[in-house]
């Protein structure tokens, strides 16, 4: 009788030992991984961030996303002109579209810039930060077409900026109904303030 409650002991602890290390392997390899079906994306527990090409995947299945970025010196020194293409991929027509942006310098360190002049040629804030938001008055995107290839910003940088990401905030149809991002603030974790990671 003492050698079976013995060899039951035994069997309960390899029986314990296995599920526990079951549990944590499967907890390295979900750990900061996008779960496609869920809302948000979980960050490593160390706040880096290096699953940027999965999340610039999902964007691309929006209804409304960055196409594309295209950045350019201006005349002055510091002053950029900052074209950003906007693709509807949705069935409505869009009226206004919110944006955000972010910049890095030619060492992938994140930058503070301003925006001297919106999308709509208001001279905007002189206010530097690393993410900048700007109201696209009148976007005007057929469904299934893109934004005006010569609609761009004026954003101003002490220091050479080097690539610059933009992500659509919200917009806003000709019903009045508003879409705003539900991966906003995923894409605020990821890139504000941050070490761009290649």
């Amino acid at each position: 009788m003492k050698n079976t409650f013995i060899f039951f002991a035994v069997l309960l602890g390899i029986v314990a030992l296995g599920a526990s290390f079951l549990f944590g392997y499967n907890y390295g390899k979900t750990k900061g991984n996008i779960d496609p079906s869920s809302e948000s994306m979980v960050l490593k527990n160390d706040n880096s961030f290096n699953e940027d090409t999965v999340l610039e995947e999902i964007l691309l299945q929006q209804p409304c996303y960055v196409e594309n970025t295209n950045l350019s010196e201006c005349l002055y020194d510091g002053e950029y002109r900052l074209n950003i293409i906007i693709k509807n991929n949705s069935e409505i027509d869009i009226k206004t579209v919110t944006i955000a942006y972010a910049a890095w310098d030619t060492n992938n360190l994140p930058l503070q810039t301003s925006i001297y002049s919106d999308f709509n040629n208001y001279w905007s804030s002189d206010e530097r930060a690393y993410i900048q938001k700007s109201n696209y008055e009148d976007a005007n995107i057929l469904a299934k077409k893109t934004s005006r290839e010569d609609d761009n910003m004026i954003i101003e940088s002490t220091v050479d900026i080097g690539i610059c990401k933009a992500i659509v905030v919200s917009y806003t149809d000709y019903k009045e109904n508003t879409w705003e991002n539900p991966y906003y603030q995923t894409w605020l974790q990821a890139y504000e303030g941050k070490k761009l990671e290649k």
